[in-house]
């Protein structure tokens, strides 16, 4: 019976000491930047510093507050980025959500691998990829587009893939207009939005469109050709997070 208060006590305790921790970080990450949006606070590899999901980026922080870095934190005995492994499975929980309707979908040949690219319509480099898509399909690539108007929601750009979304037939409408080719303008209900603020959570904003995201949560790369896309979707994970 003492030895369960003990450990009762001690658990009570550490529980304590966590949400003190976790008040002091909050406090001084909200200091910082105002209005910021704390998604998680978990234990980092450093001592005394706990890893902060602010808004979709990771800093750290030390308990008591009064010490924050930002940037790859790299265990060097193991050559593995934590950061970058931390932000892959923010990725991967991110890209689960997203339901298949709210996808253009290019579905792939005996489909071996699925990549999401988020896409602006205006973007030579996306319209440069698009080109590859038949390429992708037939090395069993199922490509689904979502959309990133690098103009935001009140560009032409935003205007453009509203029309595509609405259009009856979405993949004839996007190779058009990744051709340069006049589309007609529609408005419907429509995903745009949420594909916007999605790509901003992954950190399209910081990649640049195209985006190329891989089911497991990596970042690929922009403009890939098929053997680049297919060599680094048969890379493992753990090679990826160690660069």
């Amino acid at each position: 019976m003492k030895r369960e208060l003990i450990s009762a006590l001690v658990g009570l305790s550490m529980a304590t000491a966590a949400s003190a921790d976790d008040a002091a970080i909050r406090q001084a990450v909200t200091k910082l930047v105002p209005g910021a949006k704390i998604e998680s606070i978990k234990p980092s590899a450093v001592a005394d510093f706990s890893e902060v999901n602010v808004g979709g980026r990771f800093v750290y922080v030390s308990h008591d507050g009064t010490h924050l870095f930002q940037g790859p934190l790299l265990d060097l005995s193991r050559q593995v980025n934590l950061t970058e492994q931390s932000q892959v499975a923010l990725r991967k929980d991110l890209l689960a959500t997203v339901p298949a309707k709210q996808a253009i979908r290019f579905e792939g040949q005996n489909a071996k691998h699925h990549v999401t690219v988020f896409t602006d319509i205006d973007c030579g480099y996306c319209r440069k990829l698009h080109q590859h898509v038949a390429e992708f399909n037939a090395a069993g690539i199922t490509v689904d587009y979502l959309f990133f108007p690098r103009g935001g929601l009140q560009s032409p750009s935003y205007d453009k893939a509203v029309s595509v979304w609405c259009a009856a037939d979405q993949q004839q409408a996007l190779s058009l207009a990744k051709a340069g080719q006049s589309i007609s303008n529609k408005m419907c209900a429509n995903p745009i939005r949420d594909d916007f603020e999605l790509g901003l959570k992954l950190g399209v904003g910081d990649f640049g469109t195209p985006a190329v995201f891989a089911d497991d949560g990596r970042q690929l790369g922009g403009y890939l050709n098929a053997a680049d896309l297919v060599k680094r979707l048969n890379e493992p994970a753990a090679a990826r997070t160690a660069r």
